[in-house]
């Protein structure tokens, strides 16, 4: 499984989803030129400033030998929500929306929520993915925060 074909899955499924583009200001009726300022397929996103927050990168990471089969190779992948580390309603409100877009990509098993990003499609067949956690970082630009999930593609089909 390519890394490329699953940031390109995974693109499609963000994109397609209103409650994730809402929160980027965007519907699905957006031109994609404006989508793909939003959600690019990134490491370092183009363009990061506090005017164009929210934002969201998605990118492959190093994968890791699958434990059932260790001749298998599991795709690992990172979504990283960009948003705005200052105070005010504004910085409040999108503090609270890249929470909300965590739980809809990841789920809340807890909650019976299955999230957004529980499975990719690859040639024609559906691959599991599973939550491995989220974590907080400094995105490297003054007054913005970078909110990290990272996943694992199974060699599971569903």
């Amino acid at each position: 499984m390519s890394d490329f074909s699953i940031i390109n899955s995974v693109f499609g499924k963000l994109i397609a989803d209103s409650t994730f583009l809402g929160y980027h200001g965007l519907t699905i009726a957006s031109l994609m030129p404006d989508k793909v300022k939003k959600v690019q397929k990134e490491m370092d996103p183009v363009g990061l400033a506090i005017d164009n927050l929210p934002l969201t990168t998605i990118y492959p990471i190093p994968g890791v030998r699958s434990r059932i089969n260790g001749c298998v190779y599991d795709g690992m992948f990172e979504v990283a929500i960009y948003s705005d580390s200052s105070s005010g309603v504004k910085t409040a409100t999108q503090k609270a929306g890249t929470m909300v877009i965590g739980e809809l990509l990841s789920g809340d098993m807890a909650k019976g929520k299955i999230g957004l990003l529980h499975q990719v499609q690859l040639a024609g067949a559906t691959f599991l993915t599973e939550y491995q956690g989220g974590f907080q970082t400094n995105s490297g630009v003054s007054g913005i925060k970078k909110y990290i999930q990272r996943y694992k593609v199974s060699e599971a089909i569903d």
